[in-house]
């Protein structure tokens, strides 16, 4: 019975934090590696993740916090680029190169 609530309460938390669901397509080989690509993000977050700190208990917290850290790595990238010589034109380019590429 134990084994069945664990099962139940793994799938409640692959739809709610990991998109389990939201299969953009109907090939089944798609499919199952939507499915397994869910799978393998729920284990390597279920893990201590770098970043994650150890009183992150729940999924959608370890989450949140590895968001916050890659937001902050690009603001940090961003910085360094911009206070580098010649670093504002690169940066003016690189937005560019994006934005004619959307």
């Amino acid at each position: 019975m134990a084994c069945d609530y664990n099962i139940e309460l793994f799938h409640k938390t692959v739809k709610q934090h990991l998109c389990f669901e939201d299969v953009a397509t109907s090939g089944f080989d798609s499919v199952m590696s939507h499915v397994h690509w869910v799978y393998c993000a729920y284990i390597l977050l279920s893990m201590a993740p770098p970043g994650v700190s150890a009183g992150a208990k729940s999924l959608g917290d370890k989450q949140r916090q590895l968001q916050h850290l890659l937001e902050n790595q690009e603001k940090r990238r961003v910085l360094q680029q911009l206070t580098q010589i010649g670093g504002v034109q690169r940066y003016t380019d690189e937005l560019r190169q994006a934005l004619a590429a959307a």
